[in-house]
């Protein structure tokens, strides 16, 4: 007897360091879904314009599609 189709699901990939347009590129190869990008004040200069945070741990798994 068929339990169903078997949840696939994906991994996070670390965005944290990337601008936005490569993690973007990531997040869609690993099947996910990019989110709203929020703009942050941060004393180092050398961070600016990249991804600092995000949403998931990196490793985690989630289902395909998530945002």
């Amino acid at each position: 007897m068929s339990l169903g189709a078997e949840e696939t699901k994906v991994r996070v990939p670390n965005v944290i360091g990337l601008d936005e347009e490569d993690a973007t590129v990531s997040l869609i190869e690993a099947g996910l879904t990019p989110g709203t990008v929020e703009e942050v004040n941060n004393e180092d200069l050398a961070l600016n314009g990249l991804i600092c945070y995000q949403s998931y741990s990196y490793g985690a798994y989630v289902a395909p599609g998530t945002t």
